[in-house]
This record gives C-alpha cells, structure tokens and sequence, in this order.
C-alpha cells in the first residue's frame, strides 16, 4: 500500500495542529516527558523526540533534567510564555514552567496522572481539570483531576502509587463521601493504582472502613457510598 504525499501545506498543517495539541495539554499539566508526549502524539519515540527538539528550538516548550536518584536523570519538557501565548486556547492566567522548581519526588506521581488523562481523553473522557489547579477552591479534599466521563459524571481521579495510612484513608474517603453527598462538585471516584499499590488490595482496604467522620461526628459507610468508588490498575484502565 503506498501512503499518499502530503503536500507542504498539508505538512505544515499537520506540524501546527501537532504542536497546539501539546501545548493545549501543556497549559494544565505545565510539563510532561517525552513518554507521554509519545503518547499524545500517538508517535515513535524517535519522531516524538525529533518534534519536542522542533519545540524546544522555537522557545515554545524548555527542557530540564532532573536528578531523581543515584546518576538517574529525567528530562522533562515544561511551557514557555511563547508557549503559552501560541496556545489558541490558553487561559490568561496559565502559568509557565519554571526551571529548577521542580520536585523529583513528584515526578512519577505527575506522569502517572498524565498518562491516565491521556487514555481517558482518547476514550471520550472531558473537561479535564489537575489537581494543581483546585487548590483554593474550598474542596473538602482536592483529587489529582476531575473530568466528566463518557456517561456525563463528573470522577474524581485519584492516583495511588502507595497505600495510605488509616487515618489518612479514613479522612479522604470521608471527604469525597460529604462531596458526593452534597453533589456539588463530583459524583463518583476513581482510584487509579500504580507501582506498589494494586487495585484489588486497595479496594478491600477502603472499603473494609465501616465509620465516616461528618462535623456531626461518627456515620455508617453503606454499600450506597461504596458503589460510588471504583479501583483500577494503571495498566487496566481503558477509559
């Protein structure tokens, strides 16, 4: 089968929708690496590399390595205000990366979250929202996104690479049951497992808690509040 040619304004077209479909990303996530531009570009590592060069040459997005262990570095690509402001759809309140803020023991945590928004997205998923863009919004607990998903509910996203105490379990899974029952800001939750969390042990682990704290004090945790959960592993989660 040979491919048809594109011709160079179908070529350029291709290169500016390429681009403005990174930055687009870029204006809530701030940075990503080039695994997941990758996979939001649907490209070979190769052609992904050749395109965030492109980028990085024409101050639209900068690159950083990152110490994140014993002569382990990790490159990552952060938006520039040239960026930003060739971004059709860029808020005016979007902020750049900023070289040597960044840190390393959040780097996983933030690419894993990434890759969940892409797949969900190239399965219908809208409106994503980052967590770092809910804080100051008087949430009860901030998740690490909220989107509306194929059926119209609003999920918060909740990526767990580690199992949480308790205390801290109790406290969140109380807060996202208050939310829900005000039905305010999201209607059900997804908790996204990674790395030393599996989904099936950390269902059990949630799920298991019979007691909610309320301002009022104690309250059950019924079936009712746990339909509202779901739990997933990273490699599992389709969307």
């Amino acid at each position: 089968m040979v491919l048809p040619t594109l011709t160079p304004k179908e070529r350029h077209a291709r290169q500016v929708a390429k681009r403005q479909r990174l930055l687009a990303f870029l204006v809530g996530e701030c940075w990503t690496n080039q695994d997941n531009a990758a996979r939001l570009w649907s490209l070979s590592q190769d052609a992904t590399a050749t395109t965030l060069r492109a980028m990085t040459r024409d101050r639209l997005i900068v690159r950083e390595g990152i110490a994140v262990g014993p002569r382990v570095r990790v490159a990552v690509y952060g938006i520039t205000p040239d960026g930003i402001a060739c971004c059709a759809d860029a808020p005016p309140d979007a902020a750049e990366f900023q070289l040597g803020r960044l840190q390393p023991t959040n780097i996983a945590h933030h690419l894993a979250v990434q890759r969940v928004r892409i797949v969900a997205e190239a399965a219908g998923w809208k409106a994503w929202r980052p967590g770092r863009l809910l804080y100051g919004k008087g949430l009860p607990v901030v998740p690490d996104a909220l989107s509306v998903d194929r059926n119209g509910q609003v999920a918060a996203i909740e990526l767990e690479r580690n199992v949480k105490s308790l205390k801290r379990r109790r406290e969140v899974l109380s807060a996202h049951v208050l939310t829900m029952a005000r039905k305010t800001h999201w209607q059900r939750v997804v908790y996204i497992c990674d790395a030393r969390c599996d989904a099936t042990r950390l269902r059990e682990l949630y799920m298991a808690l019979d007691q909610l704290d309320t301002p009022s004090g104690r309250a059950p945790m019924t079936d009712g509040h746990r339909a509202r959960f779901e739990f997933i592993n990273l490699d599992d989660f389709i969307g």
